[in-house]
């Protein structure tokens, strides 16, 4: 049976918490009333980077039986729950964001939507106007930056060698933080690029900036 019929976000369940908890329960709560044994596998992550996963389930006392089913599906290949993928959050604040044209680079690497949320009040922005196309800059300066608004996504680790490989100077990668404190890989600019460029911090998003 799956071990859940869906897979709700902590937001959908304490938007109601009674019912979604029922739900959950659905392929599972007869396992008690029928006094059966049953062992959890997780089984993948998927495309929204929720957990999925199978219940097996036999007559009480059988837990061994169990336990030595589940050691044989993992062993021939027939589960993969053990080697699940690995994700590294990325902040992108330009093309890269839902709806840009550059988007799809981070789809096609199967790259999942976390949030969006803002740095802390220590980057300054810039419009990389003498390039083509026009891109934008990020620096970390805690004197005279402020909050950069960016979508943070969650990148599979074994493709985020060959994404980086594929993004050009002046752009590149180091670590940001965010206003909750943590810190997250993200794009940033080589300070060579900024003589010619145009500040947008007070703008706080990339949006605006293409707004006019």
């Amino acid at each position: 049976m799956p071990t859940a019929g869906t897979i709700y976000t902590i937001e959908e369940v304490n938007s109601d918490p009674v019912l979604l908890n029922s739900n959950l329960g659905y392929y599972t709560n007869f396992m008690n009333l029928l006094d059966c044994a049953a062992i959890a596998l997780p089984v993948t992550i998927t495309e929204n980077n929720l957990p999925f996963g199978i219940t097996a389930f036999a007559p009480a006392f059988h837990d061994g039986d169990l336990i030595k089913l589940s050691e044989s599906l993992y062993a021939n290949g027939l589960l993969s729950g053990s080697k699940e993928e690995v994700y590294i959050d990325l902040a992108v604040c330009g093309a890269h964001r839902r709806g840009g044209s550059l988007n799809g680079q981070l789809t096609a690497i199967n790259a999942v939507y976390k949030e969006t949320t803002y740095t802390s009040a220590d980057y300054r922005f810039f419009a990389l106007e003498h390039l083509s196309p026009v891109r934008p800059g990020l620096i970390r300066d805690p004197d005279k930056g402020g909050k950069i608004e960016v979508e943070v996504w969650k990148i599979p680790a074994t493709k985020l060698g060959g994404f980086i490989s594929k993004i050009p100077a002046p752009l590149c990668f180091g670590k940001v933080t965010l206003e909750n404190g943590t810190e997250v890989l993200s794009f940033l600019c080589e300070t060579y690029a900024l003589k010619n460029a145009r500040e947008i911090t007070h703008l706080k998003s990339w949006d605006r900036y293409l707004q006019g």
